[in-house]
Protein backbone atom coordinates (compact mmCIF):
# COMPACT_ATOMS: atom_id res chain seq x y z
CA UNK A 1 0.00 0.00 0.00
CA UNK A 2 1.29 3.13 -0.83
CA UNK A 3 2.21 5.54 1.85
CA UNK A 4 -0.14 9.30 2.04
CA UNK A 5 2.75 11.83 1.23
CA UNK A 6 2.90 13.63 4.37
CA UNK A 7 3.32 10.30 6.20
CA UNK A 8 6.44 9.90 4.18
CA UNK A 9 7.88 13.01 4.54
CA UNK A 10 7.37 12.55 8.29
CA UNK A 11 9.10 9.22 8.85
CA UNK A 12 11.86 10.90 6.58
CA UNK A 13 12.33 13.46 8.64
CA UNK A 14 12.04 11.13 11.57
CA UNK A 15 14.96 9.13 9.77
CA UNK A 16 17.01 12.19 9.09
CA UNK A 17 16.77 13.27 12.68
CA UNK A 18 17.67 10.05 14.72
CA UNK A 19 20.55 9.51 12.22
CA UNK A 20 21.89 13.43 13.30
CA UNK A 21 21.56 12.36 16.48
CA UNK A 22 23.24 9.17 16.49
CA UNK A 23 26.25 11.05 14.85
CA UNK A 24 26.37 13.79 17.55
CA UNK A 25 26.33 11.40 19.95
CA UNK A 26 29.12 9.36 18.24
CA UNK A 27 30.88 13.03 18.31
CA UNK A 28 30.72 13.86 21.85
CA UNK A 29 31.98 10.38 22.56
CA UNK A 30 34.73 10.36 21.08
CA UNK A 31 35.57 14.22 21.85
CA UNK A 32 35.41 13.08 25.69
CA UNK A 33 37.98 10.23 25.36
CA UNK A 34 40.55 12.15 22.95
CA UNK A 35 40.19 15.26 25.55
CA UNK A 36 40.88 12.43 28.56
CA UNK A 37 43.54 11.06 26.77
CA UNK A 38 45.74 14.29 27.85
CA UNK A 39 46.56 15.93 31.27
CA UNK A 40 43.53 18.46 32.11
CA UNK A 41 45.66 21.53 32.31
CA UNK A 42 46.77 20.42 28.71
CA UNK A 43 42.84 20.74 27.39
CA UNK A 44 41.51 23.26 29.42
CA UNK A 45 40.86 25.71 27.06
CA UNK A 46 38.89 23.36 25.13
CA UNK A 47 35.03 23.70 25.60
CA UNK A 48 33.30 21.62 28.09
CA UNK A 49 30.61 20.65 25.70
CA UNK A 50 29.47 20.44 22.38
CA UNK A 51 25.77 22.16 22.21
CA UNK A 52 26.53 23.95 19.34
CA UNK A 53 25.67 21.70 16.30
CA UNK A 54 28.37 23.55 13.93
CA UNK A 55 31.28 21.58 15.04
CA UNK A 56 33.94 19.06 13.52
CA UNK A 57 36.74 17.05 15.17
CA UNK A 58 39.74 16.03 14.36
CA UNK A 59 41.81 13.23 16.99
CA UNK A 60 44.96 10.52 16.70
CA UNK A 61 44.64 9.88 20.22
CA UNK A 62 42.36 6.98 19.99
CA UNK A 63 44.06 5.32 16.82
CA UNK A 64 45.02 2.10 17.98
CA UNK A 65 48.51 0.94 15.83
CA UNK A 66 49.28 -2.48 15.01
CA UNK A 67 52.55 -1.86 13.92
CA UNK A 68 55.20 0.24 15.63
CA UNK A 69 55.17 3.87 14.43
CA UNK A 70 57.98 5.18 11.56
CA UNK A 71 58.95 8.28 11.92
CA UNK A 72 57.97 11.70 13.91
CA UNK A 73 54.27 12.04 14.98
CA UNK A 74 52.83 14.28 17.44
CA UNK A 75 49.87 13.39 19.50
CA UNK A 76 47.12 16.10 18.71
CA UNK A 77 43.58 16.82 18.70
CA UNK A 78 41.70 20.03 16.99
CA UNK A 79 38.24 21.54 17.51
CA UNK A 80 36.88 23.54 15.00
CA UNK A 81 33.69 25.24 16.23
CA UNK A 82 31.68 28.22 14.25
CA UNK A 83 29.95 30.58 16.66
CA UNK A 84 27.24 33.48 16.28
CA UNK A 85 28.55 36.87 16.25
CA UNK A 86 28.22 37.60 19.99
CA UNK A 87 29.51 34.51 21.16
CA UNK A 88 32.51 34.13 18.97
CA UNK A 89 33.69 38.11 19.87
CA UNK A 90 33.33 37.17 23.98
CA UNK A 91 35.50 34.04 23.22
CA UNK A 92 37.90 36.02 21.26
CA UNK A 93 38.32 38.48 24.04
CA UNK A 94 38.62 35.76 25.73
CA UNK A 95 41.63 33.96 24.15
CA UNK A 96 43.27 37.31 23.53
CA UNK A 97 43.56 38.02 27.03
CA UNK A 98 44.96 34.52 27.61
CA UNK A 99 47.31 34.31 25.05
CA UNK A 100 51.61 34.06 24.91
CA UNK A 101 52.03 35.04 21.55
CA UNK A 102 49.93 35.49 18.25
CA UNK A 103 50.55 35.28 14.76
CA UNK A 104 49.21 35.61 11.73
CA UNK A 105 48.63 32.38 9.51
CA UNK A 106 50.74 34.23 6.72
CA UNK A 107 53.86 34.70 9.24
CA UNK A 108 56.81 33.55 7.34
CA UNK A 109 58.79 32.85 10.40
CA UNK A 110 56.84 29.89 12.34
CA UNK A 111 58.10 27.32 13.90
CA UNK A 112 55.75 24.04 13.13
CA UNK A 113 55.01 20.85 14.20
CA UNK A 114 54.03 18.42 11.64
CA UNK A 115 54.90 14.29 10.82
CA UNK A 116 58.16 13.77 9.45
CA UNK A 117 60.01 10.82 8.55
CA UNK A 118 63.13 11.35 6.16
CA UNK A 119 65.38 8.79 8.00
CA UNK A 120 63.63 5.46 9.11
CA UNK A 121 65.33 2.78 10.86
CA UNK A 122 63.39 -0.54 10.02
CA UNK A 123 64.94 -3.78 11.56
CA UNK A 124 68.04 -2.50 12.00
CA UNK A 125 68.46 -0.94 8.66
CA UNK A 126 68.53 3.38 7.99
CA UNK A 127 66.32 4.44 5.12
CA UNK A 128 67.36 7.96 4.26
CA UNK A 129 65.33 10.71 2.10
CA UNK A 130 61.87 9.37 2.72
CA UNK A 131 59.89 12.82 3.17
CA UNK A 132 59.30 15.17 0.07
CA UNK A 133 61.16 18.28 -0.99
CA UNK A 134 58.73 20.83 0.69
CA UNK A 135 58.44 18.74 4.11
CA UNK A 136 62.47 18.53 3.82
CA UNK A 137 62.49 22.89 3.20
CA UNK A 138 60.21 23.28 5.96
CA UNK A 139 62.33 20.94 8.42
CA UNK A 140 65.58 23.22 7.93
CA UNK A 141 63.24 26.24 8.16
CA UNK A 142 62.39 25.13 11.45
CA UNK A 143 65.75 24.52 12.81
CA UNK A 144 67.32 27.28 10.88
CA UNK A 145 64.82 30.76 11.02
CA UNK A 146 61.66 29.72 12.61
CA UNK A 147 61.83 32.05 15.74
CA UNK A 148 57.74 31.65 17.00
CA UNK A 149 56.40 29.30 20.14
CA UNK A 150 55.77 26.07 18.51
CA UNK A 151 52.77 25.88 16.41
CA UNK A 152 50.88 22.52 14.31
CA UNK A 153 50.79 22.40 10.96
CA UNK A 154 46.76 22.16 9.98
CA UNK A 155 48.02 18.84 8.13
CA UNK A 156 44.48 17.54 8.46
CA UNK A 157 42.28 17.69 5.19
CA UNK A 158 39.39 18.53 7.82
CA UNK A 159 40.87 21.73 8.95
CA UNK A 160 43.46 22.78 6.15
CA UNK A 161 43.34 24.69 3.02
CA UNK A 162 47.14 24.90 2.24
CA UNK A 163 47.14 28.55 1.54
CA UNK A 164 49.59 29.19 4.12
CA UNK A 165 52.13 27.68 5.21
CA UNK A 166 50.80 26.33 8.39
CA UNK A 167 47.74 25.01 6.70
CA UNK A 168 44.95 27.59 7.58
CA UNK A 169 43.64 30.67 5.42
CA UNK A 170 44.68 34.17 5.49
CA UNK A 171 41.88 35.02 7.48
CA UNK A 172 43.26 33.12 10.88
CA UNK A 173 44.76 34.15 13.36
CA UNK A 174 46.88 31.85 16.30
CA UNK A 175 46.81 32.60 19.10
CA UNK A 176 49.44 30.35 21.88
CA UNK A 177 48.27 30.03 25.39
CA UNK A 178 50.90 28.03 26.45
CA UNK A 179 53.90 25.98 24.66
CA UNK A 180 56.74 24.36 26.86
CA UNK A 181 59.63 22.38 26.28
CA UNK A 182 60.10 18.62 28.03
CA UNK A 183 58.84 15.39 27.54
CA UNK A 184 54.45 15.20 28.87
CA UNK A 185 53.66 11.77 27.62
CA UNK A 186 55.09 8.12 28.24
CA UNK A 187 58.32 7.56 26.81
CA UNK A 188 56.68 4.54 24.40
CA UNK A 189 54.56 7.64 22.57
CA UNK A 190 57.49 9.92 22.23
CA UNK A 191 59.93 9.89 18.84
CA UNK A 192 63.01 12.06 18.09
CA UNK A 193 62.39 14.48 15.24
CA UNK A 194 65.29 16.02 13.42
CA UNK A 195 62.71 18.69 11.75
CA UNK A 196 62.77 20.45 15.00
CA UNK A 197 65.25 22.69 16.81
CA UNK A 198 67.51 20.94 20.23
CA UNK A 199 65.42 23.09 22.45
CA UNK A 200 61.86 21.74 20.86
CA UNK A 201 62.52 18.32 20.72
CA UNK A 202 59.71 17.51 22.66
CA UNK A 203 57.19 19.63 24.48
CA UNK A 204 53.48 20.68 23.87
CA UNK A 205 51.73 23.70 22.53
CA UNK A 206 47.61 24.58 23.18
CA UNK A 207 45.94 27.86 21.93
CA UNK A 208 43.00 28.60 19.81
CA UNK A 209 43.24 29.80 15.67
CA UNK A 210 40.38 32.80 15.39
CA UNK A 211 38.88 33.41 12.05
CA UNK A 212 36.88 37.41 12.29
CA UNK A 213 35.84 36.51 8.70
CA UNK A 214 34.26 32.91 9.18
CA UNK A 215 33.35 33.38 13.21
CA UNK A 216 35.74 30.25 13.68
CA UNK A 217 37.68 29.07 16.50
CA UNK A 218 39.60 26.10 16.18
CA UNK A 219 40.93 24.70 19.39
CA UNK A 220 44.08 22.75 19.86
CA UNK A 221 46.66 20.73 21.31
CA UNK A 222 49.80 18.99 20.23
CA UNK A 223 52.16 17.27 22.38
CA UNK A 224 55.42 15.54 20.95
Amino acid sequence: MKLPLFVFIFLLIAFISSCQSIHQQKLIDEYKRSLNFFNNELVNHFPEDLHNQHVSLGSNVLTIDTLPMIGFDCKEMYLRVFYQEEEYNMIKEKIKASSSASYSATDTMLLLIFSYSDVIIIDGKTYKDSETIEKKRLAKHNTTYANSLPLPMFEDEYFAVKSTSCGLTKDFMLYVLDAEPGKYLPDEDLQECECLPEKWKHGYSKGAALSDEKQTVIYWIAVW
